[in-house]
């Protein structure tokens, strides 16, 4: 924040990543230069007063209200507009939980939610394909085409920013593309025949 030149940027204000309930002194810094937090919406307090990972959509979604009713204070009453949601992104090749699903339904929650209308969602895309390969038996691309069904799916949800690769060849997927039936399935799915689906996909 020291180093931030206003003027290099086009007097556009800097993105700070990130903020949890856990860090809420980073605030702090928007006294000295005015930014747009991204927010996580992945964890929150439990019962007795810890910071624990939620387990849940809804409870996604509750702290996203959290949240920005936090930032909406320290920022003195900037507009959710000027705020990014971070509904984190886990891994697909290794999705035995429901992280998928689960992210989708909170995404579907806040897009929904009245209090949040006009918010940002931004997440990491690159993490939905690790510990994937980069190619099929075939030479085609892995990577970038399930990364693409999952924004074809999240976009209509209210995702409007991801940190990305400029190696990536992004593009919005017709349904019956196999990218697409793969996530889509994978949705439907629980535990390891989610790994399966996926296998599937690039063998």
């Amino acid at each position: 924040m020291y180093a931030y030149n206003p003027e290099r940027a086009g007097n556009r204000k800097p993105i700070l990543n990130s903020i949890s309930g856990a860090r809420l002194e980073m605030f702090d810094l928007f006294a000295r230069q005015p930014f747009m937090p991204i927010l996580l919406v992945t964890e929150g307090l439990d019962d007795s007063g810890e910071m624990v990972m939620n387990k849940s959509a809804a409870q996604n979604h509750a702290t996203a209200l959290e949240m920005v009713q936090i930032a909406r204070e320290r920022m003195q009453g900037a507009p959710v507009s000027e705020m990014i949601l971070d509904p984190g992104i886990a891994p697909i090749a290794s999705d035995m939980n429901g992280d998928l699903r689960r992210l989708v339904e909170a995404m579907t929650l806040i897009h929904a939610e009245e209090e949040l209308a006009g918010v940002n969602m931004s997440l990491g895309l690159s993490n939905f394909t690790q510990m994937l390969p980069s190619k099929k038996a075939d030479g085609s691309p892995v990577k970038g085409p399930l990364e693409s069904a999952f924004l074809t799916i999240a976009m209509p949800l209210g995702l409007n920013m991801v940190i990305g690769s400029v190696n990536r060849k992004y593009a919005l997927l017709e349904e019956d593309h196999p990218a697409m039936q793969c996530v889509r399935e994978a949705l439907t799915l629980e535990g390891f025949d989610v790994i399966m689906r996926v296998m599937a996909y690039y063998s």
